[in-house]
């Protein structure tokens, strides 16, 4: 049987619908790997924060090998050098992205190799989730997270498999282990 080409996995979805839950058991189950991602934006003081993000000034933000995109008025900021160190290992690379325009970079940069799901959660449970952050960075953004929604779904071409994050974690992890037996 021929190894599957490694590929780039892509992870859309708005603030609370459960990127970084989904990317963290795509690295465990599959052997993914991830790099944090450059932003602007302030930290939330959790260890996911951490791991996930390096934190900066938006003049200091890395314009050498780095995509780049806008979410909820702060920049982030893609290591391509650690996506291709992955997929020269012959590891699969997982990532949060903000939008489908970084999508279609990304699909350019790695044409063949991305897959992109697209991380949904309905409108009450997503709003349960925004609102009981500790943090309270995301319940103070809830009208724009709205206005994403309606912006996000009429452009989801970009997007080949949607996972429904609604329900249990037991049913989101049926439809990744669903998406990525496709994929191996």
């Amino acid at each position: 049987m021929r190894p599957t080409e490694a590929r780039v996995i892509a992870l859309i979805g708005t603030s609370g619908s459960g990127k970084s839950s989904i990317k963290q058991l795509i690295q465990k189950e599959y052997g993914a790997e991830v790099a944090p991602k450059y932003t602007t934006r302030a930290s939330r003081g959790t260890a996911e924060d951490a791991a996930d993000f390096i934190f900066c000034q938006r003049d200091a933000m890395p314009t050498k090998r780095i995509l780049t995109f806008d979410s909820y008025g702060d920049l982030f900021g893609i290591q391509l050098d650690d996506i291709e160190q992955s997929l020269q290992r012959g590891h699969h690379h997982v990532l949060g992205v903000g939008d489908c325009s970084t999508v279609r970079s990304l699909s350019a940069l790695y044409p063949n190799r991305l897959i992109c799901i697209f991380i949904y959660c309905a409108i009450d449970v997503l709003h349960s989730r925004i609102i009981s952050d500790a943090s309270g960075s995301r319940s103070s953004r809830w009208t724009r997270i709205v206005e994403q929604i309606e912006e996000t779904y009429p452009v989801l071409s970009c997007v080949q498999f949607v996972v429904d994050n609604s329900g249990s974690f037991a049913a989101t992890r049926s439809q990744v282990d669903a998406i990525m037996r496709k994929m191996l």
